[in-house]
């Protein structure tokens, strides 16, 4: 799943690693760059699918500590719904 995300990220890494890699890589400026053409509104929408579908199968797997990490997940994700679903509808 990380892979998909097409993140720098190795998998020795920690979840807390994945999670500071995340946070460069998706805020609210990169989203929007990226949100403004069909092909970035695309990828990054697909992007936010997998960190919906790693922050489910981390809260079935994982106990308490991985739920900073879920939450930011989602929050990103969200974000980037939200993001794309606005840059949609102001170039029609």
């Amino acid at each position: 799943m990380v892979a998909r995300l097409r993140l720098s990220f190795s998998a020795g890494e920690s979840s807390a690693d994945l999670a500071a890699e995340m946070d460069r890589y998706f805020t609210s400026e990169e989203i929007s760059k990226r949100a403004q053409t069909m092909h970035g509104r695309r990828t990054i929408f697909r992007e936010a699918g997998v960190m919906l579908e790693m922050a489910d199968y981390a809260e079935r797997h994982g106990g308490a500590e991985v739920a900073p990490l879920v939450a930011r997940l989602r929050s990103h994700a969200m974000a980037i719904r939200m993001e794309t679903l606005r840059a949609r509808m102001r170039l029609g």
